[in-house]
Protein backbone atom coordinates (compact mmCIF):
# COMPACT_ATOMS: atom_id res chain seq x y z
CA UNK A 1 0.00 0.00 0.00
CA UNK A 2 1.06 3.69 -0.69
CA UNK A 3 4.69 1.86 -2.15
CA UNK A 4 6.29 1.01 1.45
CA UNK A 5 3.36 0.63 3.71
CA UNK A 6 2.50 -3.35 5.11
CA UNK A 7 -0.62 -4.16 5.35
CA UNK A 8 -1.77 -7.28 6.89
CA UNK A 9 -4.81 -9.03 6.96
CA UNK A 10 -6.27 -7.86 10.42
CA UNK A 11 -5.55 -4.37 9.26
CA UNK A 12 -7.55 -4.40 5.88
CA UNK A 13 -10.58 -3.32 6.79
CA UNK A 14 -9.49 -0.99 8.78
CA UNK A 15 -7.17 0.06 6.07
CA UNK A 16 -10.50 0.78 3.89
CA UNK A 17 -12.44 2.80 6.76
CA UNK A 18 -9.12 4.83 6.17
CA UNK A 19 -10.03 5.79 2.42
CA UNK A 20 -13.22 6.08 2.87
CA UNK A 21 -14.22 2.27 1.54
CA UNK A 22 -15.81 1.28 5.10
CA UNK A 23 -18.21 1.91 7.19
CA UNK A 24 -15.74 2.18 10.71
CA UNK A 25 -15.01 6.19 11.05
CA UNK A 26 -11.13 5.74 12.42
CA UNK A 27 -8.01 8.79 12.77
CA UNK A 28 -4.90 9.28 11.77
CA UNK A 29 -2.80 6.91 13.73
CA UNK A 30 -5.09 6.49 15.86
CA UNK A 31 -7.33 3.87 13.73
CA UNK A 32 -9.38 1.45 15.53
CA UNK A 33 -8.77 -1.92 16.65
CA UNK A 34 -6.48 -3.45 14.03
CA UNK A 35 -5.28 -0.15 12.06
CA UNK A 36 -2.28 2.09 12.75
CA UNK A 37 -2.35 1.90 16.64
CA UNK A 38 -0.44 4.03 18.87
CA UNK A 39 2.27 3.05 20.46
CA UNK A 40 1.60 3.28 24.30
CA UNK A 41 3.09 5.50 26.72
CA UNK A 42 5.01 4.78 30.09
CA UNK A 43 5.02 8.09 31.71
CA UNK A 44 6.16 10.56 29.92
CA UNK A 45 7.84 8.36 27.28
CA UNK A 46 6.17 6.14 24.50
CA UNK A 47 8.52 3.13 24.57
CA UNK A 48 9.48 1.48 20.63
CA UNK A 49 11.20 -1.83 21.63
CA UNK A 50 13.44 -2.62 18.56
CA UNK A 51 15.83 -5.66 17.51
CA UNK A 52 17.79 -6.31 14.83
CA UNK A 53 17.39 -9.42 12.63
CA UNK A 54 20.55 -11.21 11.94
CA UNK A 55 20.64 -10.41 8.38
CA UNK A 56 21.19 -6.59 9.35
CA UNK A 57 25.16 -5.85 8.93
CA UNK A 58 26.66 -3.41 11.29
CA UNK A 59 27.67 -0.50 9.02
CA UNK A 60 23.33 -0.53 8.54
CA UNK A 61 23.14 -0.89 12.62
CA UNK A 62 24.96 1.97 12.87
CA UNK A 63 22.71 4.16 11.02
CA UNK A 64 19.74 3.20 12.01
CA UNK A 65 20.96 4.11 15.94
CA UNK A 66 21.86 7.31 14.29
CA UNK A 67 18.33 7.68 13.15
CA UNK A 68 16.95 6.37 16.14
CA UNK A 69 18.84 8.98 18.03
CA UNK A 70 16.87 11.81 16.60
CA UNK A 71 14.01 10.52 17.23
CA UNK A 72 15.20 10.61 21.11
CA UNK A 73 16.41 14.23 21.03
CA UNK A 74 13.43 15.84 19.75
CA UNK A 75 10.50 13.53 21.00
CA UNK A 76 9.32 11.78 23.48
CA UNK A 77 9.50 8.77 21.67
CA UNK A 78 12.12 6.13 23.30
CA UNK A 79 13.14 3.25 20.38
CA UNK A 80 15.37 1.47 22.27
CA UNK A 81 16.42 -2.23 22.34
CA UNK A 82 14.01 -4.74 23.50
CA UNK A 83 13.67 -6.31 27.14
CA UNK A 84 10.92 -9.06 26.38
CA UNK A 85 8.28 -7.00 25.41
CA UNK A 86 5.62 -8.20 24.25
CA UNK A 87 4.91 -6.12 21.12
CA UNK A 88 8.13 -4.90 19.17
CA UNK A 89 9.69 -4.06 16.10
CA UNK A 90 11.89 -6.20 14.42
CA UNK A 91 14.30 -4.50 11.91
CA UNK A 92 15.65 -6.60 8.56
CA UNK A 93 17.36 -6.89 5.70
CA UNK A 94 15.45 -7.25 2.07
CA UNK A 95 13.71 -5.91 -0.86
CA UNK A 96 12.99 -2.84 -0.86
CA UNK A 97 12.15 -0.20 2.38
CA UNK A 98 8.90 -1.05 4.25
CA UNK A 99 7.21 -0.64 7.64
CA UNK A 100 3.93 -1.87 9.14
CA UNK A 101 1.61 0.65 10.00
CA UNK A 102 0.88 1.45 13.64
CA UNK A 103 1.54 -0.77 16.16
CA UNK A 104 0.37 -3.96 15.15
CA UNK A 105 0.10 -6.42 18.01
CA UNK A 106 3.10 -8.85 18.51
CA UNK A 107 6.28 -8.83 16.23
CA UNK A 108 6.08 -6.43 13.68
CA UNK A 109 8.65 -5.65 10.83
CA UNK A 110 10.76 -2.52 9.34
CA UNK A 111 12.76 -3.80 5.99
CA UNK A 112 15.38 -1.89 5.22
CA UNK A 113 17.13 -3.61 1.85
CA UNK A 114 20.10 -2.89 -0.02
CA UNK A 115 20.14 1.96 0.26
CA UNK A 116 17.70 2.11 2.49
CA UNK A 117 20.49 3.49 4.85
CA UNK A 118 22.01 5.71 1.96
CA UNK A 119 20.32 8.70 3.58
CA UNK A 120 18.77 9.38 7.74
CA UNK A 121 15.49 10.30 6.63
CA UNK A 122 15.01 6.60 4.68
CA UNK A 123 14.81 5.31 7.82
CA UNK A 124 12.88 8.36 9.48
CA UNK A 125 10.62 7.91 7.07
CA UNK A 126 9.72 4.03 7.97
CA UNK A 127 9.58 4.56 11.39
CA UNK A 128 6.96 7.17 11.26
CA UNK A 129 4.57 4.33 9.22
CA UNK A 130 5.55 2.30 12.48
CA UNK A 131 4.33 5.10 14.18
CA UNK A 132 0.95 5.04 12.79
CA UNK A 133 1.99 7.88 9.86
CA UNK A 134 0.82 7.90 6.29
CA UNK A 135 2.47 9.80 2.95
CA UNK A 136 1.89 13.53 3.44
CA UNK A 137 -0.30 13.52 0.16
CA UNK A 138 -2.74 11.51 1.67
CA UNK A 139 -4.02 14.20 3.28
CA UNK A 140 -7.84 14.52 3.06
CA UNK A 141 -7.09 18.74 2.26
CA UNK A 142 -3.86 17.74 -0.22
CA UNK A 143 -5.69 19.22 -3.37
CA UNK A 144 -5.56 22.60 -2.22
CA UNK A 145 -1.89 22.33 -2.27
CA UNK A 146 -0.66 20.00 -4.71
CA UNK A 147 -2.19 18.81 -8.03
CA UNK A 148 -2.12 14.86 -8.80
CA UNK A 149 -1.30 14.62 -12.59
CA UNK A 150 -2.90 11.37 -12.74
CA UNK A 151 -2.33 10.81 -17.18
CA UNK A 152 1.13 10.88 -16.17
CA UNK A 153 0.66 7.98 -13.16
CA UNK A 154 1.16 4.41 -14.33
CA UNK A 155 -1.57 2.73 -14.23
CA UNK A 156 -0.54 0.02 -11.51
CA UNK A 157 0.34 2.86 -9.29
CA UNK A 158 -2.61 5.17 -9.04
CA UNK A 159 -3.59 3.68 -5.72
CA UNK A 160 -0.65 5.62 -4.47
CA UNK A 161 -1.96 8.69 -4.77
CA UNK A 162 -5.49 8.01 -2.88
CA UNK A 163 -5.86 10.84 -0.12
CA UNK A 164 -7.85 9.52 3.00
CA UNK A 165 -11.46 10.42 4.15
CA UNK A 166 -11.56 13.68 5.84
CA UNK A 167 -13.88 12.17 8.64
CA UNK A 168 -11.12 9.65 9.09
CA UNK A 169 -8.00 12.35 9.36
CA UNK A 170 -6.42 14.31 12.03
CA UNK A 171 -3.81 16.93 11.05
CA UNK A 172 -2.90 17.58 14.77
CA UNK A 173 -2.89 21.47 13.57
CA UNK A 174 -0.47 21.15 11.13
CA UNK A 175 -1.02 22.31 7.77
CA UNK A 176 0.10 20.89 4.44
CA UNK A 177 3.96 20.13 4.26
CA UNK A 178 5.76 19.94 0.92
CA UNK A 179 9.22 19.28 3.24
CA UNK A 180 8.05 16.78 4.78
CA UNK A 181 9.90 13.37 5.02
CA UNK A 182 6.66 11.35 4.47
CA UNK A 183 6.04 13.39 1.04
CA UNK A 184 6.59 11.65 -2.18
CA UNK A 185 8.33 13.19 -4.99
CA UNK A 186 6.68 15.40 -7.67
CA UNK A 187 7.94 12.46 -10.20
CA UNK A 188 7.45 9.07 -8.22
CA UNK A 189 5.29 6.22 -10.72
CA UNK A 190 5.69 8.40 -13.38
CA UNK A 191 4.84 6.29 -16.99
CA UNK A 192 6.82 8.94 -19.24
CA UNK A 193 8.99 10.84 -17.34
CA UNK A 194 6.74 13.50 -16.67
CA UNK A 195 5.50 14.77 -13.30
CA UNK A 196 2.86 13.27 -11.29
CA UNK A 197 2.79 15.51 -8.30
CA UNK A 198 2.59 19.66 -8.73
CA UNK A 199 3.13 22.20 -6.27
CA UNK A 200 0.61 24.42 -6.74
CA UNK A 201 2.30 27.32 -5.39
CA UNK A 202 5.67 26.93 -7.48
CA UNK A 203 3.97 25.27 -10.87
CA UNK A 204 6.59 22.91 -10.47
CA UNK A 205 7.03 19.14 -9.73
CA UNK A 206 6.60 18.96 -5.80
CA UNK A 207 10.23 18.54 -4.22
CA UNK A 208 11.00 15.90 -1.63
CA UNK A 209 13.73 15.49 1.05
CA UNK A 210 14.94 12.30 2.84
CA UNK A 211 17.54 14.05 5.51
CA UNK A 212 15.77 15.11 8.33
CA UNK A 213 12.28 15.85 9.86
CA UNK A 214 10.76 18.88 8.95
CA UNK A 215 9.00 21.43 11.92
CA UNK A 216 5.53 19.85 10.88
CA UNK A 217 6.55 16.18 10.98
CA UNK A 218 7.67 16.51 14.43
CA UNK A 219 4.50 18.84 14.92
CA UNK A 220 2.35 16.08 14.17
CA UNK A 221 4.66 13.72 16.18
CA UNK A 222 4.79 15.27 19.28
CA UNK A 223 1.18 16.61 19.27
CA UNK A 224 0.12 12.73 18.70
CA UNK A 225 2.31 11.14 20.94
CA UNK A 226 1.36 14.02 24.14
CA UNK A 227 5.15 14.96 23.70
CA UNK A 228 3.85 18.09 25.69
CA UNK A 229 8.07 18.97 26.65
CA UNK A 230 8.90 18.80 22.93
CA UNK A 231 5.76 20.22 21.12
CA UNK A 232 8.00 23.55 20.06
CA UNK A 233 10.83 21.38 18.43
CA UNK A 234 11.92 22.84 14.92
CA UNK A 235 14.12 20.64 12.90
CA UNK A 236 17.60 21.23 11.67
CA UNK A 237 16.43 20.82 8.19
CA UNK A 238 14.13 23.27 8.19
CA UNK A 239 16.46 25.96 10.20
CA UNK A 240 18.27 25.16 6.81
CA UNK A 241 15.86 26.00 4.35
CA UNK A 242 15.04 29.00 6.30
CA UNK A 243 18.75 30.44 5.92
CA UNK A 244 18.01 29.86 1.93
CA UNK A 245 14.93 31.56 1.88
CA UNK A 246 16.65 34.68 3.60
CA UNK A 247 18.90 34.33 1.02
CA UNK A 248 16.81 34.67 -1.98
CA UNK A 249 14.56 37.47 -0.62
CA UNK A 250 17.68 39.78 -1.09
CA UNK A 251 17.95 40.09 -5.14
CA UNK A 252 20.73 41.60 -6.76
CA UNK A 253 19.82 44.27 -9.02
CA UNK A 254 21.05 42.72 -11.64
CA UNK A 255 20.02 39.03 -12.43
CA UNK A 256 22.71 36.44 -13.30
CA UNK A 257 24.32 33.01 -13.37
CA UNK A 258 27.02 32.83 -10.39
CA UNK A 259 29.18 30.34 -12.67
CA UNK A 260 28.18 31.00 -16.40
CA UNK A 261 30.19 27.17 -17.74
CA UNK A 262 28.50 25.42 -15.07
CA UNK A 263 25.04 27.22 -15.31
CA UNK A 264 24.66 26.08 -18.43
CA UNK A 265 25.66 22.92 -18.14
CA UNK A 266 23.35 22.36 -15.48
CA UNK A 267 20.88 24.04 -17.74
CA UNK A 268 21.34 21.01 -20.61
CA UNK A 269 21.27 18.28 -18.05
CA UNK A 270 17.15 19.96 -17.38
CA UNK A 271 18.39 20.58 -13.50
CA UNK A 272 16.39 23.49 -13.93
CA UNK A 273 13.37 21.84 -14.18
CA UNK A 274 14.03 18.74 -12.09
CA UNK A 275 16.24 17.88 -9.15
CA UNK A 276 18.08 20.92 -8.05
CA UNK A 277 14.90 23.52 -8.93
CA UNK A 278 15.11 25.57 -6.22
CA UNK A 279 19.44 25.71 -6.46
CA UNK A 280 18.75 26.68 -10.14
CA UNK A 281 16.68 29.68 -9.68
CA UNK A 282 18.89 31.12 -6.97
CA UNK A 283 22.25 30.55 -8.47
CA UNK A 284 21.31 30.11 -12.74
CA UNK A 285 18.40 32.36 -12.80
CA UNK A 286 19.77 33.32 -16.36
CA UNK A 287 20.68 30.22 -17.77
CA UNK A 288 16.89 29.05 -16.41
CA UNK A 289 15.11 32.07 -18.17
CA UNK A 290 14.09 33.11 -14.55
CA UNK A 291 15.36 37.06 -15.67
CA UNK A 292 13.13 40.01 -16.49
CA UNK A 293 14.49 42.56 -19.52
CA UNK A 294 14.67 45.48 -16.68
CA UNK A 295 17.09 42.58 -14.58
CA UNK A 296 19.38 40.99 -17.18
CA UNK A 297 22.60 41.21 -17.89
CA UNK A 298 24.18 39.99 -21.09
CA UNK A 299 26.74 37.56 -20.55
CA UNK A 300 28.84 35.65 -23.00
CA UNK A 301 27.59 32.39 -23.80
CA UNK A 302 29.90 29.27 -23.00
CA UNK A 303 30.62 27.11 -26.05
CA UNK A 304 30.79 23.88 -23.53
CA UNK A 305 28.12 21.29 -25.36
CA UNK A 306 26.27 18.16 -23.69
CA UNK A 307 24.33 15.96 -25.91
CA UNK A 308 21.68 14.21 -24.37
CA UNK A 309 20.82 11.32 -27.17
CA UNK A 310 18.21 9.01 -27.11
CA UNK A 311 17.60 4.99 -27.84
CA UNK A 312 15.39 4.02 -31.02
CA UNK A 313 13.56 1.32 -29.17
CA UNK A 314 10.42 1.94 -27.71
CA UNK A 315 10.49 -1.36 -26.02
CA UNK A 316 13.65 -0.80 -24.09
CA UNK A 317 12.05 2.15 -21.87
CA UNK A 318 9.71 -0.08 -19.59
CA UNK A 319 10.88 -1.76 -15.73
CA UNK A 320 12.24 -4.73 -15.55
CA UNK A 321 11.96 -5.27 -11.98
CA UNK A 322 8.80 -5.39 -9.73
CA UNK A 323 10.90 -3.34 -7.34
CA UNK A 324 10.75 -0.49 -9.64
CA UNK A 325 7.89 1.26 -7.35
CA UNK A 326 9.67 0.65 -4.17
CA UNK A 327 12.72 1.73 -4.96
CA UNK A 328 12.04 5.16 -6.27
CA UNK A 329 9.86 5.67 -3.35
CA UNK A 330 13.32 5.08 -1.28
CA UNK A 331 15.42 7.35 -3.80
CA UNK A 332 17.42 4.92 -5.53
CA UNK A 333 16.94 7.12 -8.91
CA UNK A 334 20.23 9.03 -7.80
CA UNK A 335 23.07 8.33 -6.20
CA UNK A 336 24.98 5.11 -6.09
CA UNK A 337 21.58 3.27 -7.51
CA UNK A 338 21.33 5.17 -10.40
CA UNK A 339 23.12 3.67 -13.20
CA UNK A 340 21.29 0.21 -11.94
CA UNK A 341 18.04 2.24 -12.15
CA UNK A 342 18.91 3.54 -15.66
CA UNK A 343 19.25 -0.11 -16.87
CA UNK A 344 16.64 -1.76 -14.45
CA UNK A 345 13.75 1.07 -13.97
CA UNK A 346 13.68 3.65 -16.76
CA UNK A 347 10.18 4.87 -16.44
CA UNK A 348 9.97 4.63 -12.71
CA UNK A 349 13.24 7.07 -12.92
CA UNK A 350 11.66 8.81 -15.36
CA UNK A 351 14.25 8.49 -18.24
CA UNK A 352 11.44 8.07 -20.77
CA UNK A 353 11.01 10.24 -23.29
CA UNK A 354 7.87 9.59 -25.66
CA UNK A 355 8.79 5.95 -25.11
CA UNK A 356 12.27 6.71 -25.29
CA UNK A 357 15.21 6.02 -23.22
CA UNK A 358 17.46 9.73 -22.67
CA UNK A 359 20.94 8.27 -22.70
CA UNK A 360 23.21 8.39 -19.63
CA UNK A 361 25.80 10.74 -19.52
CA UNK A 362 29.62 9.05 -20.25
CA UNK A 363 30.40 6.27 -17.81
CA UNK A 364 33.73 8.42 -17.14
CA UNK A 365 31.72 10.97 -15.30
CA UNK A 366 29.93 9.67 -12.69
CA UNK A 367 29.30 10.82 -9.33
CA UNK A 368 30.81 8.38 -6.65
CA UNK A 369 29.09 9.69 -3.51
CA UNK A 370 25.77 8.65 -2.30
CA UNK A 371 24.97 12.15 -1.32
CA UNK A 372 26.15 14.85 -3.88
CA UNK A 373 22.45 15.85 -4.24
CA UNK A 374 23.11 17.43 -0.57
CA UNK A 375 26.08 18.74 -1.25
CA UNK A 376 25.33 20.45 -4.49
CA UNK A 377 22.53 22.28 -2.36
CA UNK A 378 25.31 23.39 -0.51
CA UNK A 379 26.90 24.87 -3.16
CA UNK A 380 29.84 23.35 -2.98
CA UNK A 381 30.55 23.13 -6.45
CA UNK A 382 31.12 26.52 -6.86
CA UNK A 383 33.14 27.31 -3.42
CA UNK A 384 36.24 25.85 -1.66
CA UNK A 385 35.19 21.91 -2.35
CA UNK A 386 35.56 22.38 -6.27
CA UNK A 387 38.15 19.93 -6.71
CA UNK A 388 36.83 17.84 -4.42
CA UNK A 389 33.64 17.69 -6.18
CA UNK A 390 34.90 17.48 -9.74
CA UNK A 391 36.46 14.09 -8.91
CA UNK A 392 33.60 12.47 -6.52
CA UNK A 393 30.13 14.35 -7.67
CA UNK A 394 31.06 15.42 -11.46
CA UNK A 395 27.39 14.28 -12.80
CA UNK A 396 25.25 16.03 -10.04
CA UNK A 397 27.82 19.31 -10.59
CA UNK A 398 27.52 19.85 -14.38
CA UNK A 399 31.16 18.92 -14.86
CA UNK A 400 30.18 16.15 -17.95
CA UNK A 401 30.90 17.12 -21.59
Amino acid sequence: MEGDITVGERQYAGMLSKYGRGSHVVKRGATGQSFGRKWPKVGDEVILPYTFHSSVGDAKRRKVRQAIQRYNEVTCIRIQPRSGERNYIEIKDGRGCSSDLGMTGGKQTITLGTGCDSMQGIIIHEFMHALGFFHEQSRADRDRYVRVMWSNIKSDATANFDKMDRRSWDSFGSRYDPDSVMQYGGNFFSKNGRPTLINKASGEAVQYQRHDFSTNDLLQLNRKYECTNYIDQASVSDDSRAAVATRRTRTDIVCRDKSRQLCANWSRLGYCQRNYVNYMRENCPLSCGRCTSETTTTVPTTTTTTTIATTTTQSSCSDKRSSCSSWVTSGYCQGDFATFMRNNCPSSCGHCNNGLVLAAESESCQDKASICAEWVQAQYCTRIFVSYMQNNCARSCGFCT
